[in-house]
């Protein structure tokens, strides 16, 4: 039987959620050049916090230890067709309308699409071109 957050003293974790997160942690590995202590320390200080942790938050920690957010083999801007790239922004544009912070959205986005954060603001960039030639009087 586990005790509740409230009952169980702050430096004690669920035995089951450890597990879970030693498990995930294994199939980590650093990206070259990158530093999982460098690139992450801001991350684990915020969790380790007071900072509230929503659903949303949570989710994308979910998304993010699933592999949500690996970048596929040849996920490049090269690689979606005009459609997909369409699709994409039109989902980036959705997630902010809906309130959701633009650079989490990116970071979602992106996840779905198999794609960086950078080929993101690279392909709604060319959308917005595109927009403005079609509009210029709109601008």
């Amino acid at each position: 039987m586990s005790q509740s957050d409230e009952e169980r003293p702050a430096h004690l974790v669920d035995s089951t959620f450890f597990h879970l997160v030693r498990k995930a942690a294994h199939a980590f590995i650093a990206a070259k050049g990158k530093n999982p202590a460098t690139e992450g320390k801001e991350l684990a200080d915020y969790l380790r916090s007071d900072a509230p942790l929503g659903p949303g938050e949570r989710d994308l920690l979910a998304e993010m230890v699933a592999g949500e957010w690996r970048r596929r083999a040849g996920g490049s801007r090269a690689a979606l067709s005009p459609d997909k790239k369409q699709e994409a922004v039109r989902r980036l544009r959705s997630l902010v309308d809906g309130g959701m912070k633009k650079e989490a959205a990116k970071l979602q986005v992106a996840g779905e699409f198999g794609i960086s954060r950078t080929t993101l603001e690279e392909i709604e960039s060319e959308s917005i071109e595109r927009e403005r030639a079609r509009n210029p009087r709109e601008t």
